[in-house]
């Protein structure tokens, strides 16, 4: 303990040599003992009160504070204003935010940002000293005045990331009393605004967005996901309404926005799907404007008069999430976000599905091979129809279904009944039954002349062509038929018995089990036929 001691004597070099020698430390056993701890928290207190040594006092802070050992119990109301007060979220006068204390306000920021991390105490005095109203403040002083420095901005962005993820109740205040969504946004705005002035370029000559930049912006979309993530399905309507589509053009943007950095663009395009799985489904037609005589891009970013370059993005990053996760480990972290955005942009937006389904579900060319083998996102798409990840499963099953505008018979075409199964039973559907009726009824393409040809020998449940194969009964008697057929039950019996299986019957579209096989005889499942009505598709 002599160092601690050495410390809290005034000994200014015993002080640098701790900040010194814990520089990278998160933990500190040594400051359990004789109450280290508390003498050394209350040391730094009383500097900051008598205005000993700032920046050196705020640094020990900074380190300390990566500790949360006991941290409630040495983390003060006093201390907590103090901190607030060097970091200048105490005033809402422009005058006060200068160049002299740039340094200062960052290192107690940067205390702030572990302290409210760590302790409760501090979460809770978020609200008491306002924080969040003085942050928003100098946010719309950031906005305005372009010389505060990247890492007050950043830190700021952080802290109230930190509050709003922590103290639930500050999400709607920010929302509704601080019209926070407007500010947010503005931020958003700037920093493209900024990166168009001062960016550099990639070799086309278009803006990019530097690491700074693109860190900034994921502490934003981090707090717009915080405050919006309750309010997805409430409609909208007026100033919010305005407000929400402005958002979803700038997210458009963003999503087409180059970076020096492409782990850093993933970072924020993985930030940005968040988000959208928050916004409201009637502002996503924002993600697709009309084309005018000034684009120029690429067709298959296009679909009829609309610029799609945006939900080519998205669709590009969900290729690639999808080939980094094979295995059902990590899936629903991984792949949720953007399964739910597409579902809910194709279920809202009629052009943006038809665009989609083009890309996913395009005209039947391969029909020698089943629909979960292969590279293509709807081969993707069929293997997670079955994949032990319940989440994922569920979401993609729904995500398909809509591209079929909840047609059976075409989910049946195109991912076979065999993977689409537990969709239908889970929804009732199994007897064949549709209830795409929110869809128009359209007709958006035509069987290829691939598919027409082979289309009679394609079997419905595994979804592709297979071959005939001779009948295993043909040299068989009538009577050595009957009695094969009855081994047959009576292993499935046996089977029953033991618990291995459960026979079904299909009831209102759902499986229900049978006491014994010899009951499906009475009254079947989903007959053949209504299996093989996908051949009948009209839309097709």
């Amino acid at each position: 303990m002599s160092q601690i001691e050495d410390i809290i004597s005034g000994n200014n070099e015993a002080l640098q040599n701790f900040i010194s020698k814990n520089s990278q430390s998160f933990t500190f056993t040594n400051l359990n003992q004789d109450d280290g701890r508390k003498k050394l928290w209350n040391f730094l207190f009383n500097n900051l009160q008598n205005n000993t040594n700032i920046c050196m006092t705020l640094t020990a802070i900074r380190i300390l504070s990566r500790d949360k050992t006991e941290i409630n119990a040495v983390i003060t109301e006093n201390g907590f204003k103090l901190l607030s007060c060097f970091a200048n979220l105490h005033s809402k006068e422009i005058d006060s935010l200068n160049a002299d204390n740039f340094e200062i306000i960052l290192e107690s920021l940067k205390c702030l940002c572990n302290i409210i991390f760590n302790s409760t105490t501090a979460q809770e005095l978020c609200s008491k000293y306002n924080i969040v109203d003085y942050i928003i403040n100098r946010l719309q002083i950031c906005n305005k005045q372009k010389n505060i420095p990247y890492d007050i901005k950043y830190f700021d962005m952080k802290l109230l990331f930190l509050v709003t993820a922590l103290n639930t109740n500050s999400r709607s205040y920010l929302r509704t009393e601080l019209n926070g969504l407007k500010y947010l946004t503005d931020g958003i705005e700037e920093i493209l605004h900024e990166c168009k002035q001062n960016g550099s370029l990639t070799e086309d000559g278009e803006n990019q967005l530097s690491d700074n930049y693109v860190a900034y912006l994921c502490e934003v979309l981090k707090i717009l996901f915080n405050i919006t993530i309750k309010n997805s399905e409430k409609p909208t309507e007026g100033d919010e309404e305005i407000q929400y589509k402005r958002l979803v053009k700038l997210l458009r943007e963003l999503l087409l926005k180059p970076a020096t950095n492409s782990a850093k663009k993933l970072e924020l395009q993985s930030h940005i799907i968040n988000l959208l799985t928050c916004i409201p489904q009637s502002t996503y037609i924002e993600l697709c404007p009309k084309l005018n005589a000034q684009n120029n891009i690429p067709k298959n970013m296009t679909y009829q008069d609309y610029n799609m370059e945006a939900v080519y993005e998205l669709l590009k990053y969900m290729k690639m999430k999808l080939e980094l996760q094979p295995n059902a480990i990590g899936q629903q972290e991984t792949l949720s976000p953007i399964l739910s955005t597409l579902t809910r942009s194709v279920r809202s937006v009629r052009c943006i599905r038809k665009y989609i389904r083009l890309q996913i579900l395009p005209p039947l060319k391969e029909v020698h091979k089943r629909p979960e083998q292969g590279n293509t996102l709807r081969n993707y798409l069929c293997r997670l129809l079955t994949t032990p990840c319940s989440h994922v499963r569920d979401l993609t099953a729904d995500f398909i279904f809509v591209l079929c505008k909840e047609n059976v018979a075409r989910m049946i075409k195109y991912t076979g009944y065999g993977n689409a199964a537990g969709l239908f039973a889970t929804r009732g559907l199994m007897d064949g039954r549709n209830t795409g009726t929110e869809f128009s009824s359209e007709s958006e393409d035509s069987d290829t002349e691939i598919y027409k040809e082979y289309r009679h020998g394609i079997n419905p449940v595994i979804g592709c062509y297979e071959k005939a194969h001779p009948d295993p009964t043909a040299h068989m008697t009538e009577e050595q038929k009957e009695y094969e057929a009855l081994q047959l039950v009576n292993l499935m019996d046996k089977l029953t018995r033991s618990g291995a299986i459960q026979p079904c019957r299909i009831e209102d579209g759902r499986p229900v089990p049978v006491e014994h096989v010899l009951q499906l005889q009475e009254e079947g499942g989903l007959k053949s036929e209504q299996i093989r009505n996908y051949n009948k598709d009209d839309d097709d």
